[in-house]
Protein backbone atom coordinates (compact mmCIF):
# COMPACT_ATOMS: atom_id res chain seq x y z
CA UNK A 1 0.00 0.00 0.00
CA UNK A 2 2.05 2.85 -1.28
CA UNK A 3 -0.60 5.57 -1.64
CA UNK A 4 -0.77 8.50 0.75
CA UNK A 5 -4.10 9.64 2.14
CA UNK A 6 -3.01 13.18 1.22
CA UNK A 7 -3.01 12.04 -2.43
CA UNK A 8 -6.81 11.66 -2.38
CA UNK A 9 -7.69 14.90 -0.65
CA UNK A 10 -8.16 18.35 -2.06
CA UNK A 11 -8.69 21.66 -0.41
CA UNK A 12 -11.46 22.36 -2.92
CA UNK A 13 -15.06 21.23 -3.03
CA UNK A 14 -14.25 17.95 -4.79
CA UNK A 15 -12.13 15.95 -2.32
CA UNK A 16 -10.90 13.01 -4.39
CA UNK A 17 -8.21 13.35 -7.07
CA UNK A 18 -6.53 10.21 -8.38
CA UNK A 19 -4.88 11.65 -11.47
CA UNK A 20 -1.16 12.52 -11.09
CA UNK A 21 0.08 16.06 -11.55
CA UNK A 22 0.77 17.11 -15.10
CA UNK A 23 4.42 17.17 -15.94
CA UNK A 24 5.80 20.37 -17.38
CA UNK A 25 7.91 20.19 -20.50
CA UNK A 26 11.06 22.27 -19.77
CA UNK A 27 11.27 23.34 -23.41
CA UNK A 28 7.68 24.57 -23.28
CA UNK A 29 8.39 26.43 -20.06
CA UNK A 30 11.38 28.15 -21.62
CA UNK A 31 9.43 29.10 -24.71
CA UNK A 32 6.51 30.48 -22.73
CA UNK A 33 8.63 32.50 -20.34
CA UNK A 34 11.03 34.23 -22.69
CA UNK A 35 10.66 37.96 -22.49
CA UNK A 36 11.43 40.33 -25.34
CA UNK A 37 14.09 42.88 -24.51
CA UNK A 38 13.49 46.30 -25.94
CA UNK A 39 16.07 49.03 -26.07
CA UNK A 40 15.12 52.61 -25.33
CA UNK A 41 16.71 55.80 -26.53
CA UNK A 42 18.00 58.07 -23.81
CA UNK A 43 16.72 61.59 -23.45
CA UNK A 44 17.02 64.53 -21.17
CA UNK A 45 14.85 64.37 -18.06
CA UNK A 46 13.12 67.56 -16.94
CA UNK A 47 13.18 68.71 -13.33
CA UNK A 48 9.45 67.87 -12.92
CA UNK A 49 9.94 64.37 -14.26
CA UNK A 50 12.97 63.92 -12.03
CA UNK A 51 10.95 64.84 -8.93
CA UNK A 52 8.18 62.48 -10.03
CA UNK A 53 10.71 59.71 -10.51
CA UNK A 54 12.06 60.23 -6.99
CA UNK A 55 8.54 60.04 -5.54
CA UNK A 56 7.78 56.87 -7.45
CA UNK A 57 11.08 55.41 -6.24
CA UNK A 58 10.20 56.19 -2.63
CA UNK A 59 6.78 54.61 -3.02
CA UNK A 60 8.34 51.53 -4.60
CA UNK A 61 10.81 51.14 -1.73
CA UNK A 62 7.92 51.55 0.72
CA UNK A 63 5.94 48.82 -1.04
CA UNK A 64 8.99 46.58 -1.02
CA UNK A 65 9.41 47.11 2.72
CA UNK A 66 5.79 46.09 3.26
CA UNK A 67 6.37 42.95 1.22
CA UNK A 68 9.48 42.02 3.13
CA UNK A 69 7.72 42.55 6.44
CA UNK A 70 5.04 40.09 5.29
CA UNK A 71 7.70 37.47 4.60
CA UNK A 72 9.26 38.09 8.01
CA UNK A 73 5.87 37.80 9.72
CA UNK A 74 5.21 34.53 7.92
CA UNK A 75 8.55 33.15 9.05
CA UNK A 76 7.72 34.05 12.64
CA UNK A 77 4.23 32.59 12.28
CA UNK A 78 5.59 29.26 11.01
CA UNK A 79 8.20 29.19 13.75
CA UNK A 80 5.58 29.72 16.45
CA UNK A 81 2.97 27.39 14.95
CA UNK A 82 5.48 24.52 14.79
CA UNK A 83 6.96 25.34 18.23
CA UNK A 84 10.45 25.33 16.77
CA UNK A 85 12.16 27.15 19.64
CA UNK A 86 10.02 25.63 22.38
CA UNK A 87 10.88 22.07 21.28
CA UNK A 88 14.51 22.75 20.25
CA UNK A 89 13.90 21.50 16.70
CA UNK A 90 17.18 21.27 14.78
CA UNK A 91 15.67 19.79 11.60
CA UNK A 92 14.11 23.17 10.77
CA UNK A 93 15.86 25.91 8.80
CA UNK A 94 14.77 29.52 8.33
CA UNK A 95 16.36 31.16 5.31
CA UNK A 96 17.43 34.79 4.90
CA UNK A 97 14.97 36.97 3.05
CA UNK A 98 16.89 38.34 0.05
CA UNK A 99 17.31 42.08 -0.25
CA UNK A 100 16.76 42.82 -3.92
CA UNK A 101 15.79 45.71 -6.11
CA UNK A 102 12.07 46.38 -6.45
CA UNK A 103 12.12 45.29 -10.11
CA UNK A 104 13.91 42.01 -9.33
CA UNK A 105 11.57 41.25 -6.44
CA UNK A 106 8.55 41.98 -8.58
CA UNK A 107 9.70 39.73 -11.40
CA UNK A 108 10.83 36.76 -9.26
CA UNK A 109 7.65 36.54 -7.20
CA UNK A 110 8.96 33.71 -4.96
CA UNK A 111 10.62 34.03 -1.55
CA UNK A 112 11.99 30.93 0.20
CA UNK A 113 10.98 31.13 3.87
CA UNK A 114 11.86 27.87 5.63
CA UNK A 115 11.96 24.07 5.50
CA UNK A 116 11.58 21.18 7.92
CA UNK A 117 12.86 17.64 7.42
CA UNK A 118 11.70 14.22 8.61
CA UNK A 119 12.30 10.59 7.71
CA UNK A 120 10.15 10.64 4.58
CA UNK A 121 10.29 14.14 3.15
CA UNK A 122 11.36 17.74 3.47
CA UNK A 123 8.54 20.27 3.59
CA UNK A 124 9.39 23.64 2.03
CA UNK A 125 7.52 26.91 2.71
CA UNK A 126 7.50 29.82 0.25
CA UNK A 127 5.69 33.10 -0.42
CA UNK A 128 4.39 33.57 -3.98
CA UNK A 129 3.23 36.84 -5.50
CA UNK A 130 1.48 38.35 -7.28
CA UNK A 131 -1.43 35.91 -7.28
CA UNK A 132 -5.18 36.37 -7.30
CA UNK A 133 -7.33 35.15 -4.44
CA UNK A 134 -9.01 32.49 -6.56
CA UNK A 135 -5.62 31.03 -7.49
CA UNK A 136 -5.52 29.61 -3.97
CA UNK A 137 -8.50 27.36 -4.68
CA UNK A 138 -7.66 25.97 -8.13
CA UNK A 139 -6.24 22.46 -8.01
CA UNK A 140 -2.66 22.15 -9.30
CA UNK A 141 -2.41 25.85 -10.13
CA UNK A 142 1.17 26.04 -8.74
CA UNK A 143 3.91 23.45 -9.20
CA UNK A 144 7.60 23.06 -8.43
CA UNK A 145 10.27 21.42 -10.56
CA UNK A 146 13.84 20.35 -9.95
CA UNK A 147 16.24 20.29 -12.91
CA UNK A 148 13.30 19.58 -15.20
CA UNK A 149 13.24 15.97 -13.93
CA UNK A 150 11.14 15.97 -10.77
CA UNK A 151 7.80 17.71 -10.52
CA UNK A 152 5.16 18.19 -7.87
CA UNK A 153 2.21 20.29 -6.77
CA UNK A 154 2.08 23.02 -4.14
CA UNK A 155 -0.65 23.73 -1.61
CA UNK A 156 -1.70 26.80 0.40
CA UNK A 157 -0.78 26.74 4.08
CA UNK A 158 -3.58 27.00 6.63
CA UNK A 159 -4.21 26.28 10.31
CA UNK A 160 -6.31 23.12 10.61
CA UNK A 161 -6.45 23.05 14.41
CA UNK A 162 -9.82 24.87 14.63
CA UNK A 163 -11.49 23.22 11.65
CA UNK A 164 -14.47 20.96 12.18
CA UNK A 165 -13.77 17.69 10.34
CA UNK A 166 -17.34 16.41 10.03
CA UNK A 167 -17.94 15.95 6.29
CA UNK A 168 -17.49 12.25 5.38
CA UNK A 169 -15.50 11.23 2.31
CA UNK A 170 -15.23 7.57 1.30
CA UNK A 171 -12.21 6.32 -0.58
CA UNK A 172 -13.55 4.30 -3.51
CA UNK A 173 -10.36 2.22 -3.66
CA UNK A 174 -10.16 1.01 -0.06
CA UNK A 175 -13.69 1.68 1.18
CA UNK A 176 -12.32 3.63 4.17
CA UNK A 177 -14.24 6.75 5.21
CA UNK A 178 -12.36 9.93 6.17
CA UNK A 179 -13.58 13.35 7.19
CA UNK A 180 -12.87 16.83 5.87
CA UNK A 181 -13.95 20.36 6.87
CA UNK A 182 -16.94 22.18 5.42
CA UNK A 183 -15.70 23.91 2.19
CA UNK A 184 -16.44 27.50 3.24
CA UNK A 185 -14.75 26.99 6.62
CA UNK A 186 -11.67 25.65 4.85
CA UNK A 187 -11.74 28.55 2.39
CA UNK A 188 -11.65 31.11 5.18
CA UNK A 189 -8.77 29.29 6.87
CA UNK A 190 -6.75 29.42 3.63
CA UNK A 191 -7.49 33.12 3.17
CA UNK A 192 -5.94 33.85 6.58
CA UNK A 193 -2.53 33.48 4.88
CA UNK A 194 -3.34 35.60 1.83
CA UNK A 195 -2.39 39.29 1.75
CA UNK A 196 -4.66 41.16 -0.70
CA UNK A 197 -2.55 44.32 -0.66
CA UNK A 198 0.56 42.64 -2.05
CA UNK A 199 -1.36 39.70 -3.56
CA UNK A 200 0.95 37.31 -1.76
CA UNK A 201 0.12 33.78 -0.64
CA UNK A 202 1.83 31.26 1.66
CA UNK A 203 2.46 27.82 0.11
CA UNK A 204 4.21 24.56 0.92
CA UNK A 205 5.34 21.45 -0.92
CA UNK A 206 7.09 18.18 -0.08
CA UNK A 207 10.32 16.77 -1.48
CA UNK A 208 10.22 13.00 -1.03
CA UNK A 209 13.58 11.70 0.17
CA UNK A 210 13.22 8.56 -1.92
CA UNK A 211 13.18 10.68 -5.09
CA UNK A 212 15.28 13.74 -4.27
CA UNK A 213 18.66 14.06 -2.56
CA UNK A 214 18.03 16.90 -0.12
CA UNK A 215 21.56 16.55 1.31
CA UNK A 216 22.94 18.63 -1.54
CA UNK A 217 21.97 22.13 -2.75
CA UNK A 218 18.90 22.09 -4.99
CA UNK A 219 17.81 24.71 -7.53
CA UNK A 220 14.02 24.69 -7.50
CA UNK A 221 11.71 26.58 -9.85
CA UNK A 222 8.09 27.49 -9.16
CA UNK A 223 5.49 27.67 -11.95
CA UNK A 224 1.92 28.78 -12.31
CA UNK A 225 -0.01 26.82 -14.91
CA UNK A 226 -3.47 26.70 -16.41
CA UNK A 227 -4.98 23.47 -17.61
CA UNK A 228 -8.16 21.89 -18.90
CA UNK A 229 -9.99 20.43 -15.89
CA UNK A 230 -11.43 17.55 -17.90
CA UNK A 231 -8.40 16.56 -20.00
CA UNK A 232 -5.68 17.88 -17.60
CA UNK A 233 -3.93 19.34 -20.63
CA UNK A 234 -1.64 22.22 -19.70
CA UNK A 235 -2.12 25.19 -22.03
CA UNK A 236 -0.23 27.97 -20.27
CA UNK A 237 2.82 28.09 -18.00
CA UNK A 238 4.25 31.11 -16.22
CA UNK A 239 7.53 31.10 -14.30
CA UNK A 240 7.08 32.57 -10.81
CA UNK A 241 10.70 32.28 -9.68
CA UNK A 242 13.69 30.10 -8.82
CA UNK A 243 15.60 29.66 -5.57
CA UNK A 244 18.38 27.51 -4.12
CA UNK A 245 17.52 25.20 -1.22
CA UNK A 246 20.50 24.37 0.98
CA UNK A 247 20.70 21.12 3.04
CA UNK A 248 19.44 21.17 6.60
CA UNK A 249 20.25 18.99 9.63
CA UNK A 250 18.16 16.18 11.04
CA UNK A 251 18.09 14.27 14.34
CA UNK A 252 16.53 10.91 15.11
CA UNK A 253 16.12 8.64 18.13
CA UNK A 254 15.88 4.93 17.20
CA UNK A 255 14.05 2.72 19.70
CA UNK A 256 13.74 -1.08 19.42
CA UNK A 257 11.94 -3.49 21.73
CA UNK A 258 13.95 -6.42 23.09
CA UNK A 259 10.70 -8.43 22.97
CA UNK A 260 8.43 -6.86 20.32
CA UNK A 261 4.78 -6.45 21.36
CA UNK A 262 2.53 -8.70 19.26
CA UNK A 263 -0.97 -8.13 17.93
CA UNK A 264 -3.52 -10.19 16.01
CA UNK A 265 -5.56 -9.52 12.91
CA UNK A 266 -9.06 -10.61 14.00
CA UNK A 267 -10.17 -11.11 10.39
CA UNK A 268 -7.40 -13.52 9.41
CA UNK A 269 -5.95 -14.74 12.69
CA UNK A 270 -2.51 -13.62 11.48
CA UNK A 271 0.08 -12.20 13.87
CA UNK A 272 1.87 -8.88 13.79
CA UNK A 273 4.84 -7.45 15.71
CA UNK A 274 5.86 -3.90 16.61
CA UNK A 275 9.65 -3.94 16.28
CA UNK A 276 10.14 -0.34 17.42
CA UNK A 277 10.15 3.20 16.08
CA UNK A 278 12.34 5.98 14.78
CA UNK A 279 11.38 9.26 16.45
CA UNK A 280 11.86 12.57 14.63
CA UNK A 281 10.92 16.12 15.54
CA UNK A 282 7.91 15.86 13.22
CA UNK A 283 6.61 12.43 14.27
CA UNK A 284 7.28 8.72 14.52
CA UNK A 285 8.08 6.09 11.91
CA UNK A 286 6.91 2.72 13.21
CA UNK A 287 8.86 -0.43 12.31
CA UNK A 288 6.45 -3.36 11.92
CA UNK A 289 6.11 -6.93 10.71
CA UNK A 290 3.09 -9.15 10.13
CA UNK A 291 2.27 -12.44 8.47
CA UNK A 292 1.87 -12.51 4.70
CA UNK A 293 3.44 -9.09 3.95
CA UNK A 294 4.73 -10.22 0.54
CA UNK A 295 1.17 -11.16 -0.42
CA UNK A 296 -0.24 -7.64 -0.21
CA UNK A 297 2.57 -5.05 -0.49
CA UNK A 298 4.77 -3.91 -3.35
CA UNK A 299 8.40 -4.15 -2.21
CA UNK A 300 10.77 -1.19 -2.43
CA UNK A 301 12.72 -3.11 -5.11
CA UNK A 302 9.60 -3.16 -7.30
CA UNK A 303 8.48 -6.73 -6.59
CA UNK A 304 4.66 -6.73 -6.89
CA UNK A 305 2.38 -8.36 -4.29
CA UNK A 306 1.39 -11.98 -4.84
CA UNK A 307 -2.32 -11.23 -4.58
CA UNK A 308 -4.48 -8.90 -6.66
CA UNK A 309 -8.02 -7.67 -7.09
CA UNK A 310 -10.66 -7.65 -4.37
CA UNK A 311 -8.78 -10.14 -2.19
CA UNK A 312 -5.71 -7.91 -2.18
CA UNK A 313 -7.70 -4.80 -1.25
CA UNK A 314 -9.63 -6.64 1.46
CA UNK A 315 -6.43 -7.87 3.11
CA UNK A 316 -4.78 -4.45 2.87
CA UNK A 317 -7.71 -2.80 4.65
CA UNK A 318 -7.87 -5.63 7.18
CA UNK A 319 -4.21 -5.30 8.16
CA UNK A 320 -4.36 -1.50 8.09
CA UNK A 321 -7.22 -1.65 10.61
CA UNK A 322 -5.34 -4.16 12.79
CA UNK A 323 -2.19 -2.02 12.79
CA UNK A 324 -4.09 1.14 13.72
CA UNK A 325 -5.78 -0.74 16.55
CA UNK A 326 -2.40 -1.95 17.85
CA UNK A 327 -0.90 1.55 17.76
CA UNK A 328 -3.92 3.12 19.47
CA UNK A 329 -2.82 4.71 22.75
CA UNK A 330 0.89 4.87 21.90
CA UNK A 331 2.71 7.69 23.67
CA UNK A 332 6.07 9.28 24.37
CA UNK A 333 7.20 10.11 27.87
CA UNK A 334 9.38 13.18 28.52
CA UNK A 335 12.01 13.44 31.24
CA UNK A 336 9.82 15.98 33.09
CA UNK A 337 6.99 13.39 33.25
CA UNK A 338 4.97 15.00 30.45
CA UNK A 339 3.20 12.43 28.24
CA UNK A 340 2.70 13.06 24.51
CA UNK A 341 -0.01 10.96 22.87
CA UNK A 342 0.76 9.91 19.30
CA UNK A 343 -1.89 9.94 16.52
CA UNK A 344 -3.05 6.55 15.31
CA UNK A 345 -3.71 7.41 11.67
CA UNK A 346 -1.60 5.19 9.40
CA UNK A 347 -1.15 7.08 6.13
CA UNK A 348 1.55 4.97 4.50
CA UNK A 349 3.05 1.49 4.71
CA UNK A 350 6.42 1.00 2.97
CA UNK A 351 7.64 -2.59 2.54
CA UNK A 352 11.39 -3.21 2.10
CA UNK A 353 11.00 -6.96 1.62
CA UNK A 354 11.42 -7.76 5.31
CA UNK A 355 9.73 -5.05 7.38
CA UNK A 356 7.12 -2.32 7.13
CA UNK A 357 7.72 1.35 7.87
CA UNK A 358 4.74 3.50 8.78
CA UNK A 359 5.33 7.25 9.29
CA UNK A 360 2.82 9.02 11.53
CA UNK A 361 2.97 12.79 12.00
CA UNK A 362 2.73 14.21 15.50
CA UNK A 363 0.13 16.87 16.34
CA UNK A 364 3.01 19.24 17.09
CA UNK A 365 6.79 19.01 16.84
CA UNK A 366 8.52 16.81 19.42
CA UNK A 367 11.38 17.79 21.73
CA UNK A 368 13.90 14.99 21.17
CA UNK A 369 16.11 16.24 24.00
CA UNK A 370 13.34 15.50 26.53
CA UNK A 371 12.23 12.05 25.35
CA UNK A 372 12.73 9.37 28.00
CA UNK A 373 10.70 6.43 26.65
CA UNK A 374 8.12 5.13 24.18
CA UNK A 375 5.07 3.06 25.19
CA UNK A 376 2.79 1.03 22.91
CA UNK A 377 0.44 -1.86 23.73
CA UNK A 378 1.44 -1.50 27.38
CA UNK A 379 5.11 -2.17 26.62
CA UNK A 380 7.80 0.48 27.19
CA UNK A 381 11.25 0.95 25.68
CA UNK A 382 13.57 3.49 27.30
CA UNK A 383 15.97 5.90 25.66
CA UNK A 384 19.55 4.99 26.56
CA UNK A 385 21.62 8.13 27.11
Amino acid sequence: MDRRISDIFSYGSDPVFWEPCNEIDPAEVKALTMRRIRSRRTRRVSRVLLIAAVLVSLLTVSALAVGLSIHARRQEQLRQDMKIDENHVDSYAQFPIPIESAETTKSSGVVLLSAIKDSESETVYVSISPIEEEDLFIEDRFQWTLDGQHFGCMFPVYDASDLDYTEPVTDEYSGITFYQPEPEQLRQAILENYDPETKSGLFKFDLLLENVNVNEPLDISIYKSRHNIETHEVYDVEVCGTFRLEPIDESCISLRFAEPPTFENPDTGGKGRIIGADVYATGVTWILEHDGMADIYTSSDGTPPKLSGDKLRALQVSWLTAIESALNGASLQYTDEVTVELPIGVIRLDFDGAQLKSPVSAKSTLDLSRIASLTVMGETVNVIK
